[in-house]
């Protein structure tokens, strides 16, 4: 997008960019790959978000809690989302908002 714009913006995390695109550029662009065939209305900022969606809602392709073998059967529609929920839930790992310093939060 950024060669679509002419923006000279960086950041140090993807979401901080994706973010950005989509609040300045106004950045979903790009349709679910089954919007015909699904009648999906949905648009992402990214290739690769519109693929995950059309892979987990309307494929049914999930990713299981890497737990699972434990008890665990939550599924995610991102290897990454089911990693951070098993860090998060059955591990205790926390991650600090990105902002923290700059705002104060905790």
């Amino acid at each position: 997008m950024a060669d679509e714009t002419g923006c000279k913006k960086t950041y140090k995390r993807l979401q901080m960019a994706q973010k950005h695109a989509d609040i300045v550029h106004h950045g979903v662009r790009y349709p679910c790959p089954m919007a015909d065939e699904e009648s999906c209305t949905k648009r992402f900022t990214t290739k690769v978000w519109a693929k995950q969606h059309a892979d987990a809602v309307h494929r049914g392709l999930m990713f299981p809690c890497p737990l699972a073998e434990e008890g665990c059967e939550e599924t995610f529609e991102t290897r990454n989302g089911a990693q951070q929920h098993a860090n998060a839930k059955h591990r205790g790992i926390t991650y600090p908002c990105p902002m923290a310093d700059e705002f104060g939060c905790n």
